[in-house]
């Protein structure tokens, strides 16, 4: 069987990290400097950043 994930059919990716970085963020925000929108800001433009280094294939994943 194959599924091909399109435009978030299956998986909505964007929700997943949101919640991810929220998640991150509970445990750990002794230790952040920044409120969890911050965080949350941060964490995506970090994903974005990087995702688009593996992409270029300056990462490997």
């Amino acid at each position: 069987m194959i599924f091909f994930d399109i435009d978030g059919t299956l998986l909505d990716h964007e929700k997943a990290e949101k919640i991810a970085s929220i998640d991150f963020y509970g445990k750990f925000q002794q230790n952040l400097k920044m409120s969890e929108m911050e965080f949350t800001q941060l964490w995506e433009a970090s994903s974005k950043k990087y995702y688009l280094k593996y992409l270029a294939k300056q990462l490997s994943f």
